[in-house]
């Protein structure tokens, strides 16, 4: 798969409209729209992924209360 080359007008233009505000109803409509296959799959295979590499309840656990540590510090700066 190639990723697209995007001009730095066209980084700047979608950068925006990432980084925008959503209104409510905006924000309620995404949340409710149904996931496409595309989505399903992917998020079944990061969970396939993450019992894998995590097997056990303690072990999922254990990763998320530190990759939350991680988070935390990335974020407190």
């Amino acid at each position: 798969m190639t990723l697209p080359v995007l001009t730095p007008q066209q980084h700047a233009e979608l950068a925006a409209w990432e980084s925008r505000a959503l209104s409510a109803e905006e924000f309620a409509a995404r949340v409710e729209a149904p996931w496409t296959e595309h989505e399903r799959e992917d998020f079944a295979a990061l969970v396939a992924w993450f019992q894998r590499r995590y097997p056990t309840a303690g072990e999922r656990l254990a990763a998320t209360r530190v990759l939350a540590a991680q988070w935390a510090r990335l974020t407190s700066h």
